[in-house]
């Protein structure tokens, strides 16, 4: 038992084999270098024909390696994460066919859905009705995952009912080691207001000259 890092989890191991004839699990070691390895143990307990216990059979195996990578990845993820929703814009990660397989926090504030209302849709689900070529979405999708970057605008709905305009950039990239369509999305609704108060400017100033010249 003094081989064991943790002493009562040792004591803990011997209980349980008295009391079921086998424990599986992880322990973590004390080796005479002092480094401390976490095993993954499967033990059992030999009895003799009266069912006296005369020994213990147990194989260890060293997953300290695998531990350690576990730790990176979840390491990874928050920093992943951190950064991810620390972006204003609008983030979605996108497989071929524009699922949604993750958002961050400007999506989620965009449209008024919470991550796992997202997650699993596809553009049509937060889509203005009527308003956008879905066909055309589609092929701008497929040609950003293989690597020809694409922007191109669309509207979308949120979850209130209200309506907006935004522009879409999407290009190839990874995401836990798998290929994906990386868009950001920003609302340009301010935008194409201010468009359109300008070509109404415009309107209006023709029309002027048009009267001033007739006139």
């Amino acid at each position: 038992i003094s081989f064991w890092h943790t002493n009562e989890k040792a004591s803990e191991v011997v209980n349980a084999l008295q009391k079921s004839g086998g424990w599986s699990g992880e322990l973590t070691a004390f080796t005479k270098s002092g480094e401390k390895p976490d095993i993954q143990v499967s033990a059992s307990l030999v009895k003799d024909s009266n069912d006296q216990p005369i020994c213990m059979l147990a194989s260890f195996s060293d997953i300290s390696a695998s531990k350690k990578s576990e730790m990176q990845r979840a390491e990874n993820e928050i920093s992943y994460r951190e950064l991810f929703n620390n972006v204003t814009d609008s983030l979605y990660i996108q497989d071929s066919d524009g699922t949604f397989l993750d958002v961050n926090d400007g999506a989620v504030k965009m449209y008024g859905y919470n991550r796992e209302e997202l997650i699993g849709k596809n553009p049509m689900f937060v889509a203005a009705p009527g308003k956008n070529d879905f066909t055309k979405l589609s092929s701008c999708i497929k040609r950003a995952y293989e690597g020809e970057p694409q922007q191109f605008e669309f509207w979308g709905m949120r979850s209130n009912g209200e309506i907006f305009p935004k522009e879409v950039r999407s290009v190839s990239g990874t995401y836990m080691g798998r290929k994906v369509v990386l868009t950001m999305a920003q609302d340009i609704t301010k935008r194409k207001k201010a468009e359109i108060a300008l070509q109404e400017s415009e309107r209006r100033y023709r029309e002027l000259v048009e009267l001033a010249v007739d006139g």
